[in-house]
């Protein structure tokens, strides 16, 4: 399984790795310190907002905080798919996540 690469304005934020072994590993990313990926608070997010999971060799991003403010390529939804490269935001927070990079 392919790592998932968040960019955010074109910089890397985050490198997110599946271990061996774990399947269903989820990583979150929000403003508390237990994240995988912390967002300063003034982003606005969550303190646990989103959660990604791979399955099935593909990178899925959920609404963890289930606001209803996730967007993936400019749709709102609870629960999509990343593939290839998405655009993802949620109020005033955006990044890119890249399930192909090497």
């Amino acid at each position: 399984m392919k790592p998932l690469i968040l960019e955010q304005g074109g910089k890397r934020i985050a490198t997110l790795t599946p271990q061996e072994g774990k399947p269903d590993e989820v990583f979150t990313l929000g403003s508390a310190a237990v994240n995988d990926v912390v967002i300063a608070a003034e982003a606005g997010l969550a303190d646990r907002q989103l959660s990604f999971v791979p399955v099935g060799g593909v990178w899925w991003v959920a609404d963890f905080a289930a606001d209803g403010r996730l967007e993936v390529d400019g749709l709102k939804t609870v629960r999509a798919p990343v593939l290839r490269k998405a655009h993802l935001r949620v109020g005033t927070f955006d990044a890119d996540g890249d399930s192909w990079a090497r």
